[in-house]
């Protein structure tokens, strides 16, 4: 049963998952992901490692990080994405969203709550959050290729947010990589602005800083809560 559905805009409407949709989520998860700055196109069925489309067209003999003889296999399979989903259904709350256009998943969303000193330590003593407050992290985004610059990813998130502020969250945290211009020219439009750790010694900036992946950059969004809605409350626009 659909709880969520937007009103139609530019051709589609954003709505909640079902599980008839998942070949469609699919279909746009594997090939955004393979692009560049992920490249997670393929990866070397030994160590792991990610190897893009362009690298993976000339690879070596043998890995570039573990040396052994080089096996490909799909860095994205189905039973990866549909573990992703299920990680987010299993979150007390939790919120998974589609771009629907007459049936075709044009993009998607999914976010849910964590803690910071729990889910995210490394970003705890950040400047410009409180994790005293509610806070949901939007672990994917996507949009299919043939579809971008028609505020799919925009109406998304903003419904994504409401849906949010109606259970009373106060912040919202997502990652992306450093390279990613495009989509940290879109959240910077959203509202978000970079974690801050405080400043530095040379009066700069001191950004939070994943020690896994030290490409990433991490944004926050303050929400407007609505305290008195709690739970996994859903809204209809």
């Amino acid at each position: 049963m659909i709880l969520f559905i937007s009103e139609a805009k530019n051709g589609f409407y954003v709505r909640d998952y079902e599980e008839k949709d998942f070949a469609g989520i699919y279909n746009v998860y594997k090939p955004a992901f393979s692009e560049e700055p992920w490249n997670e196109y393929k990866k070397c069925s030994s160590c792991k490692v990610n190897y893009g489309i362009k690298e993976s067209n000339n690879s070596a003999e043998n890995c570039k990080k573990c040396g052994k003889p080089l096996r490909l296999e799909d860095y994205w399979t189905e039973k990866d994405v549909n573990e992703d989903i299920n990680y987010a259904k299993s979150k007390e709350w939790n919120s998974i969203l589609v771009a629907d256009s007459g049936g075709e998943i044009l993009g998607f969303t999914w976010a849910y709550n964590i803690s910071i000193e729990k889910d995210m330590n490394f970003l705890k003593g950040a400047q410009n959050i409180d994790s005293s407050k509610k806070i949901i992290y939007v672990d994917e985004v996507a949009t299919a290729a043939n579809s971008r610059g028609k505020g799919v990813a925009t109406e998304l998130e903003k419904k994504l947010f409401s849906k949010a502020e109606n259970a009373g969250f106060g912040y919202v945290i997502l990652r992306t990589d450093e390279k990613n211009t495009a989509a940290i020219n879109l959240y910077k439009k959203l509202g978000f602005e970079r974690l801050l750790y405080g400043v530095s010694e040379n009066n700069g900036s001191k950004y939070a800083y994943d020690p896994e992946f030290n490409s990433r950059v991490y944004l926050v969004k303050k929400l407007l809560p609505n305290e008195n809605i709690g739970g996994n409350s859903e809204g209809k626009l």
